[in-house]
């Protein structure tokens, strides 16, 4: 893909999720993403896996 249309692309989607927060009359948050159900988290340690 040329730079400029992934220049125009990148902006169109920060131009979209702006629009969004403002219809909707959100704050950004910057961890919202940590809730996303398909983010994958370290499994904690057992103590069987430890052994």
């Amino acid at each position: 893909m040329p730079f400029g249309k992934l220049l125009v692309a990148i902006a169109n989607k920060h131009a979209r999720q702006l629009w969004a927060m403002l219809a909707r009359d959100e704050d950004y948050d910057a961890q919202a993403w940590l809730r996303h159900p398909m983010v994958q988290r370290p499994r904690k340690a057992t103590a069987a896996a430890a052994c």
